[in-house]
């Protein structure tokens, strides 16, 4: 392999692995500044109870539609070895 195939090669591999790492941050759990600009109707600066409760289901329809919900949060069991 020639140096320049190995270096459009090694771009390639940085393109690819830069694609994954930015799709996996968009699944990341939004920020709380994110959830209060989105569920603060009322602009106090904190969530009421009916906020929270429309915040926690948007969140859920979110997780269901992305599949990964399964009425567990972030979607796959954690803990002990024997829960894998």
């Amino acid at each position: 392999m020639s140096g320049r195939t190995a270096i459009i090669v090694m771009l390639v591999v940085l393109v690819a692995s830069g694609a994954a790492f930015a799709e996996e941050n968009e699944r990341q759990r939004p920020t709380k500044k994110q959830i209060l600009e989105k569920f603060d109707t009322d602009g106090d600066g904190k969530l009421s109870e009916s906020e929270r409760k429309a915040a926690r289901e948007a969140m859920k329809k979110k997780r269901e539609e992305n599949g990964d919900g399964e009425g567990r949060r972030g979607g796959r069991r954690r803990g002990r070895a024997g829960n894998r």
